[in-house]
């Protein structure tokens, strides 16, 4: 869509972003076009990504210079690869470090994206009863009771929360990690021709175990 026409589709995108002044405009992965820049005397440099870069940067600039009501955001999980010259004064100024999330955020997470995939299954009971008891209680309140030891250290939802921390996974993991559960259940029955049941503990803590969360390259 953008490799062949980047000149005409960076100007359009930026027409479209002055014509909807005031704006505020999320870019996610920026990396992906704004990667650092080599040498045209480099084998490995790019004379369309090196013009991209620069063509970008340079309406960038000229929103600061008109004073336009724009904001533009970037997210990246690959800082490293950034061209620099991407965060001078008046391109991305200002650069806000989100960490991975905590323990509690993730027994959120897991929670959510358990509760969304059982939504898709709609009438048909994915998970072991267990867990449905926690993707089903009052947030709050099972939060509450999780603060004060009600809920023992060792319920499912719990384990993989500490898990996930210590493999540093995001939400987009765990959703995958989900996908993946849910898929070599369907695949199970399929192959089997039975019915195999609910996801239990163990299905997802093996896949869980198994899983490799993306790393930048140094």
């Amino acid at each position: 869509m953008w490799y062949g026409n980047t000149s005409q589709n960076i100007r359009n995108l930026f027409i479209e972003i002055e014509s909807n002044e005031p704006a505020i405009v999320m870019i996610d992965e920026i990396d992906a076009f704004l990667s650092r820049r080599t040498s045209l005397r480099d084998p490995s440099g790019d004379e369309c990504h090196i013009r991209t870069v620069a063509q970008f940067l340079n309406y960038m600039d000229g929103l600061e210079s008109n004073n336009k009501r724009i904001v533009i955001l970037g997210a990246t999980n690959r800082l490293d690869n950034l061209d620099p010259t991407a965060t001078r004064a008046g391109r991305f100024s200002y650069m806000i470090h989100l960490g991975p999330p905590n323990k509690i955020e993730l027994v959120s997470i897991w929670l959510i994206q358990m509760d969304i995939a059982q939504q898709r299954a709609e009438r048909v009971p994915l998970f072991s009863p267990k867990i449905n008891e926690a993707i089903f209680s009052d947030r709050e309140q099972w939060f509450n009771d999780m603060h004060r030891g009600v809920i023992n250290a060792e319920h499912p939802i719990l384990q993989l929360a500490k898990l996930s921390h210590k493999k540093f996974l995001v939400g987009a993991d765990i959703a995958e990690i989900i996908r993946r559960v849910v898929e070599n259940k369907a695949d199970e029955e399929i192959t089997m021709q039975i019915d195999s049941g609910e996801i239990t503990f163990e299905e997802i803590l093996y896949v869980l175990q198994n899983y490799e969360a993306f790393k930048s390259e140094n």
